[in-house]
């Protein structure tokens, strides 16, 4: 399951995910987020991101994978940054491994993730 919204005025693109996801499940949202994505950078302007994995366990391998290869293209790569909030050690790792981008970020707070996403980059 997952949820995408968009803030406007803040420019941050909230993404809350949760459960153990299949390819079909990753499927799904990789299409709603790129059509999400492409709609919100038709402007020009960039965006932040925060993605809320905490009621997420980790994933199986595939899903990583595919994680990884949608974090890695070109259409995804981040104006901004992006935070990653996680509940434990082995999901923290799990999202380190998906992207070496310094703009990309593991968090286990909340509040710390919302204030690195407000520094300057």
């Amino acid at each position: 399951m997952y949820n995408l919204e968009f803030d406007e005025q803040t420019r941050v693109l909230f993404q809350r995910a949760s459960g153990f996801w299949n390819l079909e499940e990753f499927r799904r949202y990789h299409a709603e987020f790129a059509a999400l994505l492409s709609r919100i950078r038709s402007d020009g302007r960039p965006i932040k991101m925060l993605f809320d994995s905490r009621d997420m366990p980790p994933q199986s391998a595939e899903v990583v994978n595919a994680f990884s290869k949608m974090t890695s293209a070109d259409d995804m790569n981040a104006d901004g940054r992006v935070a990653i909030l996680v509940s434990g050690m082995l999901s923290k790792l799990q999202a380190q491994r998906i992207s070496d981008n310094p703009l990309v970020k593991s968090f286990n707070d909340e509040a710390e993730a919302r204030a690195w996403l407000a520094e300057p980059i």
